[in-house]
């Protein structure tokens, strides 16, 4: 977050061109490790397929590699990994950089997310997460109200 906070205003004054290949930004900590608390914004979420292009889209705009950057870990979260598979299973080269190991991405074999696990995402997906009034995740927990 304060990487986020410190880096908008690097941001605001760099140039870039309308053929530049998009960004996509999931917090490392989406999933949600801890219960939020009342008063704390509830950052917790889940990506979907959906969430991003498809493989023909990307391939289309002549994008044939993603790179994953992440601070630790040989695979991407579960949620994640579904999308980065499908692309992989298009030819589109998906590298890791992690920020924990110093040097270059090196290109990573995603790992297919089975077929239970799929299931018991979405499952706890639609059970742990509430949404938010306009359909999405992510809202401030509110005070508990006196009675």
């Amino acid at each position: 977050m304060a990487a986020l906070w410190h880096g908008a205003a690097r941001l605001q004054v760099l140039s870039f061109q309308p053929e530049a290949p998009p960004v996509f930004l999931l917090d490392a900590h989406h999933r949600g490790a801890e219960e939020p608390f009342a008063g704390c914004f509830d950052n917790r979420s889940v990506s979907f397929t959906t969430d991003f292009p498809s493989s023909n889209f990307l391939l289309a705009h002549r994008i044939h590699r993603a790179l994953l950057v992440q601070i630790s870990g040989h695979q991407p979260q579960p949620d994640l990994a579904h999308t980065l598979r499908c692309w992989q299973e298009a030819r589109i080269a998906i590298d890791l950089k992690r920020l924990d190991i110093p040097g270059p991405p090196t290109p990573v074999f995603v790992e297919r997310p089975s077929r239970f696990g799929w299931l018991w995402y979405r499952f706890w997906t639609l059970l742990g997460l509430k949404r938010n009034e306009l359909g999405g995740f992510g809202g401030l927990i509110a005070e508990p109200g006196g009675g």
